[in-house]
């Protein structure tokens, strides 16, 4: 029996798929790391007093995504547990229970929206309201004076799906 050169050429490994997707996962990879990375609040270089709050939610909605990722620290979650005790001492009226539990209410800030939810899918209409999309929904959030106004929930994205107000 003898085995055809054309017969075994189906055999041999496909290192370009191989490479391309080992290099698509390293710039994954370094993308979140790269994304993650804030000023070295837990280690008390930095003056975490002299930060704007701007930057601390700013920075803790980065470590907040950056917790659910497959990149998990204990650096990541000693940043985010110095930088929202910061923002706690800062703004005790804020609240607290609802930030921890990702859930939104009216009357809320956008700097309390931004660390239940993170960063919104889209703005609209000079910031006036944000879309932050889901699995089978989308909500769409309304400010005034910066506080939300009101929370618009669609089940679907059809054309004549329905919109109802709703407060989580």
């Amino acid at each position: 029996m003898s085995i055809d050169r054309t017969d075994i050429r189906h055999l041999k490994p496909d290192f370009k798929g191989i490479t391309m997707k080992i290099i698509i996962i390293l710039c994954f990879c370094l993308l979140m790391i790269s994304c993650a990375q804030t000023a070295d609040y837990s280690s008390g270089n930095v003056q975490i007093s002299r930060i704007t709050d701007d930057q601390l939610v700013k920075d803790a909605v980065t470590q907040k995504r950056y917790l659910s990722s497959l990149f998990l620290s204990e650096e990541a979650k000693k940043e985010l547990d110095t930088i929202l005790k910061e923002l706690m001492s800062r703004h005790p009226n804020w609240l607290w229970t609802k930030i921890e539990n990702d859930r939104v209410e009216v009357g809320m800030t956008k700097h309390e929206l931004l660390l239940s939810w993170g960063k919104p899918y889209s703005t609209h209409n000079r910031k006036s309201y944000w879309i932050y999309k889901t699995v089978g929904s989308k909500r769409q959030i309304s400010f005034l004076k910066g506080k939300i106004k009101r929370i618009f929930v669609t089940k679907d994205f059809k054309k004549n799906s329905s919109s109802t107000p709703l407060s989580f």
